[in-house]
């Protein structure tokens, strides 16, 4: 999936549930940077990971949401980084 020109979007996990603070919780695959921007579908910034816990086999990242949601239509939806499109960066994902 492509977010713009550059950039590849890469599938990292998948939204479980939003607390009643808003705040996102996602299993993850792949545990990304804290501070990593995460993504929906098409693009559109979803919120910033602020912490990863649980086992290392099968972790979770709880996610900062960069606006407000819509509990009903986020749960279950999968989750992206962004990775940097070219040659150089082929395998960095980005902020």
């Amino acid at each position: 999936m492509r977010s713009s020109h550059n950039d590849v979007l890469s599938e990292i996990g998948q939204v479980l549930s939003i607390s009643k603070s808003n705040l996102i919780l996602a299993r993850i695959k792949i545990p990304p940077k804290l501070g990593s921007f995460v993504y929906l579908k098409d693009g559109r910034k979803l919120g910033i990971i602020i912490d990863i816990f649980g086992p290392v086999a099968n972790p979770y990242a709880l996610i900062k949401p960069s606006r407000n949601l819509n509990k009903d239509e986020i749960i279950g939806i999968p989750i992206f980084l962004k990775k940097l499109g070219g040659k150089k960066n082929d395998r960095r994902f980005s902020n």
